[in-house]
């Protein structure tokens, strides 16, 4: 009788526990699953018309789904469709989606508003795309990639706003993203005048790092600061979690192979610098670009 009781308890359970796998929640959140795993492949590789029909296939199944609808709009617009990627990015936006995150889309990350407003922008929609753009620009930047989407929507809103013969804002935005142009420079090559100069500016960066550990930009500000005062495992360390997050973010790439290089470890370098030149000439990833006289400089030690 024993046996019996406890024989049926395992079916109960068995029973239970596949109708919980069963469950729409868990095949929705399988659903989920498989579909960014398939969005990130696709994006990674720049294959747009996969990236859509991927998309498609999973709103079917889940039409409200906001990310899904961001991805759907994103990769219309890569595919020049922007006029019918405006409906995606309403729905995403109604959905409380933030943009497309770098878990899945790496080099493409970027905030919603950024999105759209680039999509309004090429459908002609040039106040709506500024307003949008605008509210991008209000974000703090959090990785060195989003200072480079906001240099971006600084030129777009220039651009459009010569496009309405605003010269005076056109100006003035074209000269707000050369500026970010330089701040992104110096993310990895900060002005400094001397060791006493770096040790006070890196200890100026702590705070900002343990507030936000997950943020790029003071990690990478503070290794270059590091590599300036020639501590390279601690320069290491941070560009280690930079580079984490930011994979395809070569100007990091070229200053861990210089701190790799001092510490000679050449083998753990050169596959920095291969990432480097097999990435310099591709398209669509010149903003990620490393300066040549720097990359000589590296190759040389």
């Amino acid at each position: 009788m024993k046996y019996f009781l406890r024989s049926a308890a395992v079916q109960l359970a068995l029973c239970l526990t596949l109708t919980l796998v069963s469950s729409p929640a868990a095949k929705a959140a399988a659903d989920e699953q498989t579909f960014l795993k398939d969005i990130h492949e696709s994006m990674v590789a720049d294959n747009w018309q996969e990236c859509d029909a991927v998309a498609e296939l999973f709103l079917r199944k889940h039409k409200a789904h906001a990310l899904a609808n961001a991805v759907k709009g994103y990769a219309l617009v890569q595919q020049g469709q922007d006029k019918k990627a405006l409906p995606y990015f309403d729905t995403a936006v109604k959905g409380g989606c933030a943009g497309l995150p770098s878990t899945i889309a790496e080099s493409h990350a970027n905030n919603i508003w950024s999105l759209r407003g680039y999509a309004l922008m090429r459908s002609g929609k040039f106040p709506e795309g500024i307003k949008d753009l605008e509210k991008s620009l209000e974000m703090k930047p959090r990785t060195c990639l989003d200072i480079l989407n906001q240099r971006i929507d600084c030129l777009n809103i220039g651009a459009a706003y010569k496009r309405m013969n605003d010269m005076q804002k056109s100006v003035s935005y074209m000269n707000a993203g050369e500026l970010m142009k330089k701040q992104y420079h110096h993310v990895f090559y900060p002005v400094l005048k001397s060791p006493a100069d770096a040790k006070y500016n890196a200890g100026k960066i702590l705070p900002e790092l343990k507030s936000d550990p997950g943020a790029t930009i003071p990690a990478c500000k503070y290794a270059a600061h590091q590599i300036y005062l020639k501590n390279w495992p601690e320069a290491l360390k941070y560009l280690d979690k930079t580079i984490a997050v930011e994979p395809y973010l070569m100007p990091a790439r070229l200053l861990r192979a210089e701190a790799l290089k001092r510490l000679k470890r050449s083998a753990d370098a050169k596959k920095d610098i291969d990432a480097i030149l097999q990435t310099r000439d591709k398209a669509g990833l010149n903003v990620w670009a490393v300066d040549q006289k720097e990359l000589n400089g590296v190759l040389r030690l």
